[in-house]
């Protein structure tokens, strides 16, 4: 299969970063056969990546715009309409915060 350009589309539809819910993130991407990479850049999370298999996708911005903020890093698996994962949030001026992470699509 030839890899296939794809836009798209997240709505998070709640608040992000104690902030009030963000506009939806509109990026573009590539569809192979059993992987995915994309990208986005986005007012609250600045420049995203996006890379995943069949079996697991992680997320990243290393230049968050948001006060206080510098990077985030998600990784886990999709199964069925959930994201399960871990991710960690690195905070200016040193320290962060790790934890887990569930969306599901509505």
């Amino acid at each position: 299969m030839d890899n296939l350009a794809v836009t798209i589309v997240l709505d998070i539809s709640g608040a992000v970063f104690g902030l009030s819910d963000p506009p939806p993130i509109n990026g573009t991407g590539t569809l192979g056969a059993t992987t995915f990479s994309g990208s986005a850049n986005t007012p609250l999370h600045g420049p995203v990546t996006v890379d995943a298999s069949l079996a697991d996708i992680s997320f990243q911005s290393t230049n968050v715009p948001a006060t206080g903020i510098d990077a985030w890093t998600s990784a886990g698996a999709v199964v069925g309409n959930q994201y399960t994962g871990t991710f960690t949030i690195a905070f200016t001026g040193g320290g962060s915060a790790v934890g887990t992470a569930q969306l599901t699509k509505q």
